[in-house]
């Protein structure tokens, strides 16, 4: 008689944590699914296992195409929208680009800059760069780092550039006096924007330490940690791609319902940045 062949047991695959899923309740489905499942001594048809590969082959296929359009779409749409914001900025300020420093309209642009164009990048750059375009893991890691850093220091600048023409405002006593605007944190703009900055450079501090510095966090520690990292990340790029649009309404309240040109690009910019959000995460 001869012998039941066996299916070998499922073994899990050990990494570096840097893959984790963002749904992070899949392995734990697949493994109580190989534990209630029926035991059975058959061996796999050559029809199931065709099946079983023909679905992976489908599922990853559509990974890349949901990777391809969010990675090019992201970097389609920031590019737009940071022009739009550039060329509306510089129609403002008399045709000359406001590249004043302490300036008002320096603000929005380097805010733009950081959360409408560096940020987004950075977010989409690890997964899309080394799936679409065969860029290294390190690598990858390395731009997404990079990227995202600059957005930081970026963003950093845009509010001091801020601050300092709030202070002007002061010295003018246009701002700060008695039954006036206080200098700072004026609107529920500015206190999101400062909440925002905050937890983006958290969270980019926080990936330095785990993901990146060698002998820092063991493997299962930077898998148990990527939930948190992963969430972080959301709030910082949902709320620096909101502040933008806030920001837009901040400054232009009721002069902004006008069918002026430059207001309807910034319309447009707003929208562009709920469509970015979509597309970057």
């Amino acid at each position: 008689v001869r012998s039941a062949a066996r299916r070998p047991k499922p073994t899990a695959t050990r990494h570096d944590g840097d893959h984790m899923p963002l749904c992070s309740s899949q392995p734990f489905e697949d493994e109580m699914e190989l534990t209630t499942a029926p035991k059975s001594d058959a061996l796999p048809s050559a029809e199931g296992v065709w099946a079983s590969n023909s679905a992976r082959s489908a599922a990853d296929k559509a990974r890349g195409l949901t990777a391809l359009v969010s990675a090019g779409g992201t970097h389609i749409l920031a590019f737009v929208i940071f022009t739009l914001m550039y060329s509306t900025l510089k129609e403002f300020n008399g045709g000359t680009a406001p590249l004043e420093w302490g300036s008002f309209l320096l603000h929005p642009l380097m805010m733009t800059l950081a959360y409408g164009l560096l940020a987004p990048i950075g977010t989409v750059a690890y997964v899309s760069y080394e799936r679409l375009l065969g860029v290294s893991h390190g690598t990858a890691k390395a731009l997404h780092m990079a990227l995202q850093g600059a957005a930081m220091v970026v963003a950093a600048a845009g509010i001091r550039t801020m601050w300092l023409k709030h202070d002007s405002l002061e010295v003018g006593g246009i701002l700060g006096g008695a039954g006036q605007a206080p200098t700072h944190f004026q609107t529920g703009h500015s206190w999101v924007g400062m909440t925002v900055f905050v937890i983006f450079t958290l969270q980019w501090c926080y990936g330095l330490v785990v993901y990146m510095l060698p002998g820092i966090a063991t493997p299962a520690v930077k898998e148990a940690l990527m939930p948190i990292h992963v969430l972080l990340g959301c709030l910082a790029i949902f709320g620096s791609l909101w502040s933008i649009a806030s920001g837009i309404l901040s400054w232009r309240g009721t002069a902004g319902r006008s069918l002026d040109p430059k207001d309807i690009t910034l319309k447009a910019v707003s929208l562009l940045t709920f469509l970015l959000g979509a597309l970057a995460a």
